[in-house]
């Protein structure tokens, strides 16, 4: 038995590393010498447990690797420090369209392109007389209420300048009872509001070219739809000398008609992606401040101190040295929120301590770096009424792919099982290989604040706030990082891609298989802590019965337990997030956890998109027919596609010795009858008759997974707890006991492998009809016996 086998029992040895070491010693395992011994995996293997788990063996000791950061502080090391601000967006409501820009407007409007996401203030939007107000009411009497702009129903108007958007609010459209609101339009609408409005301010202001508009919103769509599905996206220009003319027309279209849905609809302005075009040194005067934001804003005409409008600048702060990787330390984020937004300390750590303001993001699963982001509430915070900050670095635009609610690019595991290996972890592995000898890793601090305040925000920064706060890297070493855990977990997937049907199916391979998609995803991006991940978490990550541990977060203590169940957390012990430790298939029956690992079937639904028995029957390549079929079909080989006759008329004669075989019965549900048995083959069906050909029809192919049986656990306890040559003499004596017989196929490990498949000869579980469904152990035929005697069976009806 592997060393590591017999040692993980007992509580790992802390060993220490730098980021440095740890992939020194991850090259060390790898490369050396291959014993031979056919219970150990290969070196390469066990590198890459060590990059997924921390765990080696040393000296006959199981131990844990534990990742030191605070060595790499930036501390004294601020030579070559550059430092420089931007603004990177504007967010901007109002009444009058806001732009002098040319603008291209879309008939269908793109729904993706919606405001959906949450941007942090809350501007008052006018309730119009949809809601019982007398229609002669002046607009200044009509009721306000304050919601975040992405929860009011909106569509998208055009785009300027390709990246920056220009939307329509319509308040009339909001859910009075629902603070959090859909955002979205009905297609209904948005065609009533084309025909309606649009297409009469055209004629009104663009006569002349109203020929290149769509003559309807069904129109438009006739024309725009694609062969396979979806629309494509064709726009109209609206010149920017016409632009203002348009805007009032189209608000005097909409006064005189009668969608009182879209009275008092808002502009909304987001201009995005604009910091390179503006970034200047922090010792810049005032008038150069001032040039820097008329370039950011040029494309607009607005009046920032009117009290109906609302205007937001994102004002960033870019943190860079030459050949280095700068990353934000955990334990730095309440000095850097306190200089950034001027609060004092104790308010900074009230805002971390709230889950609902601060969310923290990992950086490539460690958990002293990371960025995070803080909601700083609509009122704002400090002395620049800031309302949303966050701190996060530049390696995440290597891998900017936005798609599903995601922003980078993202694995699925459809993706992960696709491949040997999968096309997608070989293409991630070569952008960070890439990226290792060319790309920088730049910290980022930014901050949401009041236009009227962002000539002073994020200045007067100093290089010892950043000893406290940033980690260095040279950049090989951080890409080389993700490079090792990525090849890591390439590793693992491959290696399941070639086992069996069967094996792929478990409860406990799929669970690994989710486990491996969210700790690839979370290389590059924040790790996914929905609801359905959280699940996954649970399911591979080492968990703790510690209470005051957050259910929502990775936290650095308590003791590590295997029971999956509501009450435990996962936890990061050594600073890294690892997985369980697993086993390979030369130290067990299959590459598997220690103890069992199952995911809810919601979570399970979410994450391969479908339920488990549907999963079962497309790894399994059992295919159902698309189309029912006709009621009088007849099938040409009768004997493989209709049902099997019952005894009396296929005149065969009972086997005595039937019962015989029925040997052992199991009554109680034990650890040895695991929840997944009757799942292997669904649904299990009696026999029907005695006879003899009818043995193995309602048979289980599928496996009992030992490591979580009461016998192999008092095993392990056993042989952990005796001297090494007893050890060895036990498992010999047990060897040659059992493991020669045709009962159980001894094979690898400590033998207590799977129930062999229906191919096999040994024990197979099924049904009993004469024991109303309770489970039963049986010997069976083996399968060219059976279908010589159903043959003959056949052959006798046939004849007579």
């Amino acid at each position: 038995m592997a060393p590591f086998v017999t040692n993980i029992m007992q509580p790992p040895v802390k060993k220490s590393f730098t980021l440095k070491s740890f992939l020194q010693k991850y090259q060390q395992i790898g490369q050396q010498e291959d014993d031979g011994d056919e219970y150990k995996p290969d070196p390469g293997r066990l590198a890459d447990r060590f990059a997924l788990t921390g765990s080696f063996t040393s000296s006959n000791e199981h131990k844990k690797a534990e990742i030191n950061t605070f060595r790499d502080r930036l501390l004294n090391n601020t030579d070559g420090i550059h430092m420089r601000r931007d603004f990177d967006s504007v967010i901007g409501l109002a009444n009058k369209i806001p732009m002098r820009a040319s603008c291209n407007y879309y008939p269908l409007p793109n729904t993706a392109r919606r405001l959906m996401k949450r941007v942090h203030f809350k501007h008052p939007f006018r309730i119009p007389r949809a809601y019982q107000i007398p229609r002669n009411t002046p607009r200044d009497e009509w009721p306000e209420v304050q919601r975040d702009p992405s929860t009011v129903p909106n569509m998208v108007f055009g785009v300027f300048d390709i990246r920056h958007t220009v939307r329509l609010f319509f308040p009339g459209l909001i859910n009075l009872n629902n603070d959090t609101g859909d955002s979205g339009m009905t297609q209904d609408q948005m065609a009533e509001f084309y025909n309606k409005i649009i297409r009469e301010t055209v004629s009104e202001v663009m006569w002349d070219c109203s020929h290149d508009w769509p003559a309807s919103y069904a129109a438009a769509q006739a024309r725009d739809r694609n062969h396979a599905q979806g629309f494509a996206q064709n726009s109209v220009l609206i010149p920017d000398d016409v632009i203002e003319h348009f805007a009032e027309e189209m608000r005097r279209v909409v006064d005189a008609s009668d969608l009182d849905w879209a009275q008092h609809y808002v502009w909304g302005v987001e201009v995005r992606g604009v910091k390179h075009g503006n970034n200047h040194l922090l010792d810049c005067t005032d008038e150069e401040i001032r040039a820097v934001e008329q370039r950011a804003l040029d494309c607009l005409v607005y009046d920032f101190y009117d009290s109906t409008q609302s205007w937001w600048v994102d004002v960033g702060l870019e943190i860079s040295k030459a050949g280095r990787a700068l990353l934000w330390s955990t334990d730095g984020h309440s000095a850097l929120m306190q200089h950034s937004l001027g609060i004092d300390e104790r308010t900074a750590n009230r805002i971390i301590c709230n889950q609902r303001k601060y969310t923290r993001h990992l950086s490539s699963h460690l958990t002293c770096v990371s960025g995070f982001s803080a909601k700083l509430g609509n009122e704002g915070v400090g002395h620049h009424g800031a309302i949303y900050m966050q701190a996060y670095t530049t390696d995440k635009s290597q891998t900017y792919n936005p798609q599903n609610g995601h922003y980078g690019k993202t694995l699925t595991t459809k993706l992960a099982v696709k491949g040997n290996p999968p096309s997608w972890c070989t293409a991630m592995e070569k952008i960070y290989k890439d990226a290792g000898s060319v790309i920088d890793v730049v910290a980022r601090v930014e901050i949401r604040v009041p236009f009227s305040n962002v000539r002073h925000a994020l200045l007067g920064y100093r290089t010892d706030l950043f000893e406290r706060t940033l980690i260095c890297y040279p950049r090989s070493i951080w890409w080389d990082f993700r490079v090792m855990r990525l090849n890591a977990a390439t590793q693992i997937l491959s290696a399941i891609s070639v086992e069996s049907a069967q094996y792929r199916n478990r409860q406990n391979t799929l669970a690994l298989i989710a486990g491996l998609v969210w700790l690839i995803n979370g290389l590059h991006s924040a790790p996914d802590n929905s609801q359905h991940w959280r699940a996954v978490q649970k399911a591979v990550l080492p968990l703790t019965l510690d209470n005051n541990t957050v259910p929502n977060a990775i936290l650095p203590q308590g003791d590590t337990v295997d029971t999956n169940n509501e009450d435990n957390v996962p936890f990061a012990e050594y600073n890294v997030v690892y997985l369980r430790d697993f086993f390979y298939k030369e130290e067990a029956d299959s590459l598997r956890f220690r103890g069992t690992s199952e995911l809810p079937e919601a979570a399970f639904r979410y994450i391969f998109g479908c339920p488990p028995w549907e999963y079962a029957i497309s790894v399994l390549g059992v295919s159902l027919p698309h189309q029912p079929r006709p009621r009088g079909y007849i099938a040409a080989r009768k004997g493989n596609t209709r049902h099997r006759p019952s005894a009396t008329v296929l005149h065969a004669q009972p086997d005595p010795d039937f019962e015989q075989f029925e040997d052992v019965v199991v009554v109680h549900e034990e650890p040895e009858w695991g929840p997944d048995v009757e799942q292997q083959e669904p649904p299990l069906l009696p026999m029907g008759n005695n006879t003899a050909s009818e043995r193995g029809s309602p048979r289980v192919h599928g496996l009992v997974h030992f490591g979580t049986m009461a016998y192999y656990v008092k095993y392990l306890h056993l042989i952990n707890n005796v001297d090494p040559i007893t050890s060895s003499r036990i498992r010999q004596s047990l060897y040659n006991k059992i493991g020669k017989g045709d009962g159980l196929q001894w094979k690898k490990g400590d033998g207590f492998t799977a129930i062999p498949y229906a191919t096999e000869s040994g024990p197979k579980i099924f049904l009993n009809p004469w024991y109303a469904g309770i489970p039963t152990m049986r010997r069976l035929l083996d399968n060219d016996d059976l279908i010589d005697m159903r043959e003959e069976e056949e052959e006798r009806t046939s004849e007579m």
